[in-house]
């Protein structure tokens, strides 16, 4: 087991921030953090927290405030750019292309810390460029245009030429900001994979909570007051971090469910669901929720005002109804039936307006 002294990256103390003029702003403060290799890290906190400035601060783009960074156990500060280069590599999310760089190029560009001036590859640098293709999956990618890539195929070519740096860390800012959902999942699977074959030590900012959770062995979390909380991401959820620094009034974690809910304020009556298929009845409470229901689950031995039976719905007075729609219209139709039902929603319409 690595120790912390010989870690690919450690911080300690750090206080990451930026000045202007004679102001000082901090957004991270005395941060200690460790990332050892082949671990799998996501750096999660709100909009504006500073995960950006801690990730640039550890890349060394921009110096800390106060506090020390080490990579392989030496103080980032006393190494040289060519040295950080051989040892860090990053992926931001802006980018520009040359017009006719290939995919191609761009991985091989991966090798430029170690070619010296000449920028010519030896064998092992053609070998190192494929492994990082086959690795990264972007074999189909390579001998096309940047310029003719999809935001996805330009990410995996970019994390390509990040690995063929032989990297000791990688830190990529908000990889998958402007995917969609599928090639969100896909993109961070394959970092993962890549992170725990190569024995990689990666540091990935994103704003897709759930995800990072469910694939995360450590989350590094930036707290609006400027902590960072580093720990698994099961941890980070029971603790009951991610409510304090994310929920409003009407955004709130579902610790049952593992991931973030709107919170719809009832304007319809109560209303309680039972059934055995756990996953029929949580989706049947969100729906019903949805349209403005009061709803509460009920042990499955017991009456309720709806039931799930299999595929179908079964509602208080035995009548049955097949699908989602269905059971919507029914239940909305007899609380607009129950006596009193038309004379309340007609005041609350009026204090609307």
């Amino acid at each position: 087991m690595t120790s912390q002294a010989n870690a690919p990256l450690r911080a300690e103390a750090l206080t990451a921030g930026y000045r202007s003029g004679r102001a000082t702003t901090e957004v991270v403060r005395q941060a200690t953090a460790t990332l050892r290799p082949g671990e799998f890290c996501c750096l999660l906190g709100i909009n504006g927290a500073g995960k950006s400035t801690l990730m640039r601060t550890l890349a060394g783009l921009q110096p800390a405030l106060s506090g020390i960074v080490e990579i392989g156990g030496v103080r980032a500060d006393h190494l040289s750019t060519a040295d950080r280069a051989r040892m860090v590599s990053l992926v931001l999310t802006e980018r520009t292309f040359a017009r006719y760089l290939t995919g191609l190029d761009v991985v091989r560009l991966g090798r430029h810390p170690f070619t010296g001036w000449s920028g010519r590859l030896t064998r092992d640098d053609h070998r190192i460029v494929d492994d990082a293709i086959s690795l990264t999956r972007c074999d189909e990618l390579v001998d096309r245009p940047m310029t003719t890539l999809s935001d996805g195929e330009k990410q995996r070519v970019l994390i390509a030429r990040a690995v063929a740096q032989s990297p000791r860390v990688m830190l990529l800012d908000e990889p998958t900001a402007f995917l969609d959902v599928a090639h969100r999942v896909r993109l961070t699977a394959l970092l993962r994979d890549l992170t725990h074959d190569a024995g990689i030590a990666l540091l990935m900012s994103t704003h897709d909570l759930e995800l990072a959770l469910r694939t995360a062995d450590t989350v590094w979390l930036v707290r609006q007051s400027g902590d960072l909380v580093v720990a698994p991401p099961e941890h980070i959820a029971l603790a009951g971090v991610l409510s304090e620094e994310f929920s409003d009034e009407r955004l709130f974690f579902e610790h049952e469910a593992g991931g973030f809910r709107i919170s719809h304020q009832p304007t319809r009556g109560p209303l309680s669901v039972a059934g055995h298929d756990d996953i029929r009845r949580l989706w049947t409470i969100r729906a019903l929720a949805r349209v403005g229901f009061d709803v509460h689950p009920a042990d499955p031995g017991t009456s309720a005002d709806v039931r799930v039976e299999g595929d179908a719905w079964r509602l208080r007075a035995e009548e049955v109804v097949t699908s989602i729609e269905d059971l919507i219209v029914r239940v909305m139709a007899r609380d607009l039936e129950a006596p009193g039902r038309r004379d309340e929603l007609a005041r609350q319409e009026e204090r609307r307006w």
